[in-house]
């Protein structure tokens, strides 16, 4: 997450993780606002309704924050969790990721989704990446433009 609300008024309703402007002087609030960059990819690593940083929270604030800028937004997705056990109970569920894609959805800034990682594209031993083709990807997708 760029910071957490705690640490600056703008960040997000978070509390947990790294802060990239803190902790890797990374300010990609400022590269989005200022079109410096021509797209941004967050890594969203947690899943929906983790209390301290909840995906749902991090999209809507990745899309306020690239809302009428240049700047495209893409959403990276934990592919590596989904099935793992030491992930807990909601990446257990293959389900999990389909949802991410569907509430993401309402978001227009949010033009698509980067899975980490490629090999578990392909293996997709959870089944998790099967779901989200199915549900979400049926067509092909439009080249980048």
């Amino acid at each position: 997450m760029w910071r957490n609300a705690s640490t600056d008024p703008r960040g997000s309703d978070t509390r947990a993780g790294v802060q990239t402007y803190d902790d890797l002087y990374a300010d990609t609030r400022t590269w989005v606002e200022e079109g410096w960059i021509d797209y941004v990819v967050p890594q969203l690593y947690w899943n929906i309704g983790f209390a301290a940083a909840d995906y749902a929270t991090l999209v809507s604030w990745w899309a306020g924050t690239a809302r009428g800028s240049r700047t495209k937004l893409y959403v990276g997705e934990a592919l590596y969790k989904a099935g793992d056990p030491a992930q807990g109970a909601a990446w257990r569920d293959p389900d999990e990721l389909s949802r991410h894609l569907t509430l993401a959805a309402g978001y227009p800034e949010a033009r698509g989704h980067v899975f980490f990682a490629g090999k578990e594209v392909a293996a997709d031993p959870a089944g998790a990446m099967a779901r989200v083709v199915a549900g979400h990807y049926r067509q092909p997708a439009d080249p980048p433009r």
